[in-house]
């Protein structure tokens, strides 16, 4: 709606003001797919004085075509920003089976991004929603809302962080969905000494809290009325 793209507005640009001076020049960025991401990337000035920055896609191709998701794209003008390099990837982010993402990681052009994933000082993520439940879903829960359903089962998923879904816990979910992702995993992110997230609104207050106990970000961008439902809400989900 009109008023959550205001809204991301604000925090993204308050996000960019915070980041700058935790980004260093001669280092490795990296970056998801999503609006958040994509917001702060083309709200970033280019009069800094960063220079000498690889900019590094977190996470291969997104089957969305909206202007926000295509990550290539978003790399190539960020780190022109940055007076940096860009590296693109080519891979979907979701593949088929377990068997093709395996050749994909090991083949021969991913090797330079891989290789990256491994050493990223500073990345920028959004904190993805459940956009739906599935009808399964509902029907075992009885028609109960969410909240109702996570404290019933609380390892479902309630977020993402680069498309890596996460439950109420903080656990990245070992699922069928996560094994097919081409992008960092749980170790990787862990290894980030630098990680903003930002997320901003009502139906982003459950993956936060799911988010920040996952242990991977640093640094939360979000309004004063979302973090203080966050602080709500995070007494009626103990860990």
């Amino acid at each position: 709606t009109y008023r959550e793209d205001v809204l991301v507005h604000m925090v993204v640009s308050q996000a960019v003001r915070y980041a700058i001076p935790l980004m260093k020049s001669h280092s490795c960025v990296g970056t998801s797919w999503g609006g958040a991401c994509y917001e702060f990337m083309q709200h970033f000035p280019e009069d800094t004085n960063l220079c000498d920055i690889t900019v590094v896609p977190l996470i291969g191709i997104s089957p969305h075509l909206t202007q926000k998701y295509q990550l290539n794209e978003s790399v190539r003008m960020f780190a022109n920003k940055l007076h940096g390099n860009p590296l693109f990837i080519y891979s979907p982010g979701y593949v088929d089976n377990l068997e093709d993402r395996e050749r994909i990681i090991k083949s021969d052009y991913m090797q330079p991004i891989f290789q990256r994933w491994q050493d990223v000082d500073f990345a920028i993520v959004g904190i993805g929603r459940e956009q739906q439940r599935s009808e399964m879903r509902q029907y075992l829960c009885n028609g109960e809302n969410l909240m109702q359903e996570i404290h019933k089962s609380p390892g479902i998923a309630v977020g993402d962080i680069c498309a890596r879904q996460y439950n109420i816990r903080g656990e990245f979910i070992k699922s069928d969905h996560n094994d097919r992702l081409v992008g960092v995993d749980q170790a990787m992110l862990n290894r980030i000494p630098n990680v903003i997230a930002i997320a901003a609104g009502y139906e982003k207050v459950i993956p936060i809290i799911g988010a920040l106990r996952t242990g991977v970000i640093h640094y939360l961008a979000t309004d004063e009325n979302t973090i203080l439902q966050v602080l709500e809400s995070v007494q009626k989900f103990p860990m």
